[in-house]
């Protein structure tokens, strides 16, 4: 049975405009899943999210991570 992935995008999961598929390379009539792509818009409020957590993991000392 063929897995179907979203993408986790800022806390939230979610489709992608499209979805490529996952092709077993021992059987390529086998599709193992198919897995959300993000478009532009999406990447960046990835980037966005991934940048604020960064800052905010960075700023308490080695103690408190």
């Amino acid at each position: 049975m063929a897995e179907t992935g979203q993408n986790f995008i800022a806390d939230s999961w979610c489709n992608g405009n499209t979805r490529v598929e996952n092709i077993n390379p021992s059987n390529i009539g086998d599709v193992m899943g198919h897995y959300a792509q993000a478009d532009r818009a999406q990447l960046d409020i990835a980037l966005d999210a991934a940048r604020s957590a960064q800052m905010k993991w960075n700023t308490p000392g080695l103690e408190a991570r």
